[in-house]
């Protein structure tokens, strides 16, 4: 958020520069490519064959595991955006909430007990 994002198309400018004491409402994502849940875990977990997976539950300690670091990030960037546009709702968008606990293969390739490790982690990272 503080910095520039390199896209496929240029270069975004950091997403603090386009709030203001005028902003009334800012969403954002404490997304799972922060914790890796998305990235490791996520390669990880897929699954073609419905048996638990011990590289996802590996995948999803570890990501699990960080998410405590990225958590004073997360805290910072709420503060600098009360900073910046004081009036603002800030509202915290979890994607995973469209999942369900206990996994939906083969719609979406993770084992059923893979996906409610990921979904109970992913939960409570983001209370």
């Amino acid at each position: 958020m503080a910095g520039s994002q390199n896209t496929g198309l240029g270069t975004n400018q950091p997403q603090f520069n386009r709030l203001s004491a005028t902003t009334d409402l800012v969403t954002i994502g404490f997304g799972a490519n922060d914790s890796a849940l998305g990235t490791e875990a996520g390669v990880a977990c897929i699954s073609l064959l419905s048996f638990p997976s011990a590289s996802c539950k590996t995948a999803t300690d570890n990501a699990i595991g960080r998410i405590p670091a990225i958590e004073a990030n997360f805290v910072a960037a709420i503060g600098q955006i009360r900073a910046i546009s004081p009036n603002a709702q800030i509202f915290v968008v979890n994607y995973l909430a469209s999942f369900p606990s206990s996994g939906c293969w083969p719609l979406v390739p993770v084992n059923i007990t893979d996906m409610g490790r990921v979904k109970t982690a992913w939960t409570g990272s983001t209370r």
